[in-house]
């Protein structure tokens, strides 16, 4: 179900893939959540523009993974859930944080990551001129895990 979930995103059917997510969680995920499947979702819901769902779930996947390392494929979600509503200087950090993690891993953005960034980074430029979106960009760029954990969590 997830793996089709996942091609339905990366084919834009944005709509197949939260309900295929969503599904899955409900019948697998409550009581061990899939951060993977939750922050997925969460992009998915902020895609379709289903805000208070996207936070809902972004909250879920923020608390079952403090401890994880999946927390970088998610600054891209995190960074465009802290921009919508208004908090743009910290969608900023976030976006900024990402493209840090993705210049240093070698690893390239999966297509959801894609889309969220892109997103993201039209309601920055329509905020910031390009020195100040530059600067706050790098901003993010050495803050800590916990921090963009926290950032999020606030969204």
């Amino acid at each position: 179900m997830i793996d089709l979930a996942e091609r339905y995103g990366v084919q834009g059917r944005l709509e197949e893939a939260a309900q295929m997510r969503q599904a899955g969680h409900d019948r697998e995920g409550r009581k061990t959540p899939d951060t993977y499947n939750l922050g997925n979702l969460s992009a998915a819901y902020m895609q379709l523009g289903r805000l208070e769902e996207a936070l809902s779930r972004a909250r879920e996947a923020i608390a079952a993974m403090k401890h994880s390392k999946k927390v970088y494929a998610f600054l891209d979600h995190l960074g465009l859930l802290c921009c919508n509503p208004g908090r743009l200087a910290e969608g900023a950090r976030l976006i900024g944080r990402s493209d840090e993690h993705y210049r240093d891993s070698g690893f390239e953005r999966e297509m959801s990551e894609m889309r969220s960034r892109a997103q993201a980074e039209i309601l920055l430029r329509d905020a910031f001129d390009d020195a100040r979106l530059t600067d706050r960009f790098q901003g993010g760029c050495t803050m800590p895990v916990a921090d963009a954990l926290n950032a999020g969590r606030c969204a």
